[in-house]
C-alpha cells in the first residue's frame, strides 16, 4: 500500500515538474518577423564544352524565395538581348560569340532557359578557357575551366563469347533516384583498363554511342552500360543518392552515363569490368559475314565505348544536384549546390572525351 503511494505521489511530482517547465518555455519564446531576402535576380547557367568539338550552353534567370513574397506567376515569359563569349585564355582568342536582340529565358514547368549547342570546335588539353554572359538586366556573368588530360586508356576489350545472366538490375535514372526499374538482363563483358592521370582524385565517364550514318541522316543513339563490380562506384553519385550499395538483392546497375573516380586504382592502372547489351554486337557479327547487303541504300553503324575524364568541379557540381534530388532524411544536412559561376549559379565544366570502336557493319536502309 505504501509502495503505491509512493509510486502515486512520484507521478504527480514528475507531472507538476513538466507543467512548470512548459510554463517557463513560453514565456521564453519570441516570435520574431523574419523579413525573406529578396536579392536581386542572376543567371543560372549550364554550360559544357568537350575536346569532341562541341559547346553547350543554357542559361534562365535565377530568384530568389523573397521575391515572391508578392505573388507572381511561376511561369513567365523572360526575352533578354545580350551576348555569350568563350574565349581561350591560353591562346589568347576567341573560340565563339553569340549575340541576340531576344534570347528567350523563359520560366517553364517542364523546362525553362535558353540553350545552344555548337559542333566542330576545337579545344586543347591544359587550355583554360573564360566563359561571359553579358545579358541585360543581370550581373556579368563569368567562369573559367581548364581542360583535363585525355584519359589513358591502355586497353578496351570484348567477350562475345560470353553471355552473363543477371536477375535483379537496377537502373539508375539521374536526379530521379527514387525512380527505379528492376529487371533482368543478359550482357557481354567488356573490360576496361585504365591507368590514373594523376596524383590527385581523378574523375572519368563512361558510355555507350552508336553512330548510325546512312546517305540521308547521321544519328547518334545512346546505349546502357552496366556493371556488377561495387567497388568500381562506390563513390558514384547515382548510387550515393539512392543510397544503394549496400543492397545486397542487386546483381547489377544499368547506367546512361556511367560515372567513375580512380579510387580503385589510384596511382597505378586498373581494369574495370563493364557490361553491355550483346545485341547490337550480334548483329554486327552476322552482318560482317555478309558484308554486302543487297540493297541500293546501305546504313554504316559504327559502335564506340566513349571514356571521358572529367574536370573536378564537374564531378562536385554533380554529386551535389544528385543529392540534393534525393532530399534529406532527419540525419542529414542541406546540401549545397557547387557552382563556379562567378555573379551566377551554375556550372561550367571542361571534359576530355576519347572514342573506342568496338563493332562496325553495313545494313539496309529500311526507311527508302
Amino acid at each position: 500500500m505504501n509502495k503505491n503511494k509512493n509510486t502515486n505521489f512520484l507521478f504527480r511530482m514528475i507531472t507538476v515538474c513538466f507543467a512548470i517547465l512548459f510554463s517557463a518555455c513560453e514565456s521564453m519564446m519570441r516570435y520574431i518577423d523574419v523579413e525573406p531576402a529578396n536579392l536581386q535576380p542572376v543567371l543560372a547557367v549550364s554550360s559544357i564544352i568537350d575536346t569532341d568539338g562541341t559547346f553547350f550552353v543554357s542559361f534562365t534567370e535565377a530568384r530568389s524565395i523573397g521575391s515572391y513574397r508578392n505573388w507572381r506567376p511561376e511561369e513567365e515569359t523572360i526575352i533578354r538581348k545580350g551576348e555569350v563569349m568563350l574565349y581561350d585564355e591560353t591562346a589568347g582568342e576567341t573560340v565563339t560569340w553569340l549575340q541576340s536582340e531576344g534570347f528567350d529565358m523563359s520560366l517553364r514547368f517542364y523546362e525553362s532557359g535558353y540553350s545552344f549547342t555548337q559542333h566542330d570546335l576545337h579545344f586543347e588539353a591544359g587550355h583554360t578557357y573564360r566563359l561571359t554572359l553579358d545579358i541585360e538586366g543581370y550581373p556579368l556573368a563569368t567562369a573559367t575551366a581548364t581542360i583535363p588530360d585525355a584519359p589513358l586508356v591502355e586497353e578496351v576489350s570484348v567477350n562475345l563469347q560470353q553471355t552473363l545472366h543477371f536477375d535483379n538490375a537496377y537502373r539508375l535514372s539521374p536526379f530521379t533516384p527514387d525512380a527505379f526499374q528492376v529487371h533482368s538482363i543478359d550482357c557481354c563483358p567488356l573490360s576496361l583498363r585504365l591507368a590514373d592521370n594523376s596524383p590527385q582524385r581523378d574523375y572519368y565517364m563512361t558510355y555507350m554511342i552508336a553512330d548510325v550514318n546512312s546517305d540521308a541522316l547521321t544519328v547518334i543513339g545512346y546505349r546502357d552500360i552496366a556493371v556488377s563490380d561495387r567497388a568500381v562506384i562506390q563513390d558514384n553519385p547515382d548510387m550515393e543518392a539512392a543510397q544503394l550499395l549496400m543492397d545486397g538483392e542487386i546483381d547489377a546497375f544499368l547506367f546512361d552515363r556511367l560515372l567513375l573516380s580512380d579510387m580503385s586504382f589510384a596511382n597505378t592502372a586498373g581494369t574495370i569490368k563493364l557490361l553491355i547489351d550483346p545485341g547490337f554486337l550480334k548483329q554486327s557479327d552476322y552482318y560482317n559475314k555478309y558484308p554486302d547487303p543487297p540493297c541500293d541504300n546501305t546504313v554504316l553503324t559504327t559502335v564506340y565505348l566513349c571514356v571521358a575524364h572529367l574536370s573536378a568541379n564537374s564531378y562536385a557540381h554533380y554529386r551535389s544536384l544528385s543529392l540534393q534530388k534525393a532530399g534529406m532524411d532527419f540525419f542529414s544536412e542541406p546540401v549545397s549546390i557547387v557552382s563556379n559561376i562567378e555573379n551566377g549559379y551554375g556550372c561550367f565544366s571542361a571534359i576530355n572525351t576519347v572514342r573506342h570502336k568496338i563493332a562496325e557493319y553495313k545494313s539496309c536502309d529500311l526507311s527508302y
